[in-house]
């Protein structure tokens, strides 16, 4: 199921909505003021977590390169 973002236009509240592909049936309301004007915002897919996990060798860096083991000084 998808999640949209929206965005209040009277309080400016941002927040997530998870939805089915069809949509809602429901009127849909800030959840901070209950305002029915909302702002569908655009917001990138998620691809996956490859630039997220961090590197072989426990860092939170990302490594582009092979295994930290494999530099010179390395594992």
């Amino acid at each position: 199921m998808p999640i949209y973002e929206y965005k209040c236009r009277t309080c400016g509240a941002v927040f997530e909505i998870l939805t089915t592909i069809g949509g809602h049936s429901d009127p849909l309301q800030c959840k901070k003021c209950s305002s029915v004007d909302l702002q569908k915002l655009l917001s990138a897919p998620s691809i996956g977590n490859a630039e997220t996990s961090g590197s072989d060798c426990g860092t939170q860096e990302t490594c582009y390169s092979p295994s930290c083991s494999t530099k010179p000084g390395g594992g």
